[in-house]
């Protein structure tokens, strides 16, 4: 059944929100508008199956926690009917190949336990489209129905609401922040049972470890290790212990922030009896301290998240660690081993450095005596080496003479090569001239026979 709407709503946005049990499948709608909130129940399957074929959500969030079957099937099936919804899952912690298959299946958001309920409703208002010209602010009072829906003890048909605020109770609003407080509060003992739980194991691995080292009797250098070790797995057990102590502090301080609010509900509704207005005040200043109260659980969890995921990543380092130590005491072990058949080859060997050592004196004798002759002959050496020095010196000082007296047979050679082509043509010269007396001689002879015969 729907709540009015008014219409003056311009921009509304459809929200549904299903809750997979063991036996039976809840689901709720919300009609964002102008206005506000108009929530809407189903009243079985069949309802819910024949709105998913009608109507169309912009947002499907399924949370899947005491589901049975594979939740990524029922995603698989709900996408055939809304296939352009924004699907946020709230399951258990999924394996790799699962994460891959949810977003090709379109899961915009993965939510585990224990949940951040104002990360989800802040993560919701990312996608919601402007109502009336603006974004929606984040009022925690408004979404009541999912906090009271999404948690543990939340009824399988609730009655039709407006504005977060049940129809037939004037303070819903303080009813969902008690049950949302009393959720809080059974997660935290379960996560500090849970941690007890860790620190007995933990405890019980110490003393086995202790055990070990006790019945190993390792070397002095190992031993200081393991204490060590010991020492500080014993600091990280006093953290945890102190960790604890604070878990046990905050769902003290949990409980008593529900019994005032249970008290400031039971004085507000004696309130209501005398006068509306003064009732309506004294509603809207307990809803903010209830909503300051919750923002500061909120900080308060996640900072215990991040304390439980250091724990968690300490646990895994310790494991290793205690891992490593087995491993050292078995290659222990294994040296010790080693060690014996070491002594024993030793004291065989002892004995042949003994005869060694005996041999080896007669030879550092003979080496003495050698290393004498040696210096001898080094020294005979270095003399001829220093007259060999002094005799390359005298070579080099005539080598250096013997090139300038070459420079200068050069230089005599080349007048030498001149004078000699001026002599040849000199040579020639006067073989020129004795041709050419020669061959005036006939003529004269000739001459000086006819004036003869005169």
């Amino acid at each position: 059944m729907l709540s009015t709407l008014s219409p003056t709503s311009s921009v509304t946005a459809k929200l549904l929100f299903v809750k997979n049990q063991r036996n039976e499948t809840c689901a709720r709608s919300a009609i964002v508008g102008e206005t506000g909130f108009y929530w809407r129940s189903f009243e079985d399957d069949e309802e819910l199956e024949a709105t998913l074929r009608k109507e169309r959500f912009m947002l499907v969030l399924v949370d899947h926690r005491e589901g049975d079957g594979d939740v990524l099937t029922y995603v698989e099936t709900l996408r055939k009917s809304q296939a352009d919804a924004n699907v946020f899952l709230i399951c258990h912690k999924l394996e790799l190949p699962s994460i891959v298959r949810a977003i090709r299946l379109g899961v915009r958001d993965l939510f585990h336990p224990p949940l951040e309920f104002r990360a989800i409703v802040e993560r919701i208002l990312t996608l919601l489209p402007a109502v009336g010209g603006s974004h929606r602010e984040l009022r925690m009072e408004e979404w009541g129905e999912l906090a009271v829906f999404l948690s543990e003890k939340a009824p399988a048909v609730a009655k039709v609401a407006r504005n977060g605020h049940a129809a037939s109770a004037p303070n819903g609003a303080s009813d969902v922040q008690v049950v949302t407080l009393r959720t809080e509060r059974d997660d935290l003992i379960r996560e500090r049972d849970t941690l007890k739980e860790d620190l007995m194991r933990i405890n019980e691995e110490r003393a086995h470890l202790e055990n070990e080292v006790a019945r190993l009797s390792p070397l002095t250098e190992q031993e200081a290790q393991y204490q060590a070790e010991l020492l500080r797995m014993q600091g990280e057990q006093e953290q945890m212990q102190a960790y604890l102590a604070q878990l046990q502090a905050e769902i003290t301080r949990l409980q008593e922030a529900e019994y005032n609010l249970k008290t400031e509900l039971a004085q507000t509704q004696q309130q209501n009896a005398d006068t509306d207005q003064q009732a309506k005040e004294q509603i809207a200043e307990r809803e903010r301290q209830v909503a300051e109260a919750q923002a500061q659980l909120e900080n308060d969890k996640h900072a215990l998240a991040q304390q439980h995921e250091a724990i968690e990543q300490t646990q895994a380092k310790l494991a290793t660690e205690q891992s490593e130590i087995a491993r050292q005491q078995a290659d222990h072990l294994k040296h010790n081993k080693e060690i014996s058949a070491s002594q024993q080859a030793l004291a065989q060997k002892q004995k042949e450095l003994a005869a060694a050592q005996a041999h080896l004196e007669a030879e550092q004798q003979k080496f003495a005596a050698d290393t004498e002759r040696f210096e001898s002959e080094q020294h005979i050496l270095t003399q001829a080496r220093a007259s060999i020095d002094q005799d390359k010196r005298a070579l080099d000082e005539e080598r250096n003479n013997h090139d300038s007296e070459l420079a200068q047979l050069r230089e005599a050679h080349g007048h030498i090569e001149a004078e000699r082509a001026r002599l040849a043509e000199e040579f020639a010269r006067q073989e020129a001239e004795r041709a050419h007396l020669a061959q005036e001689s006939p003529t004269a002879t000739s001459s000086s026979r006819k004036n003869k015969k005169r």
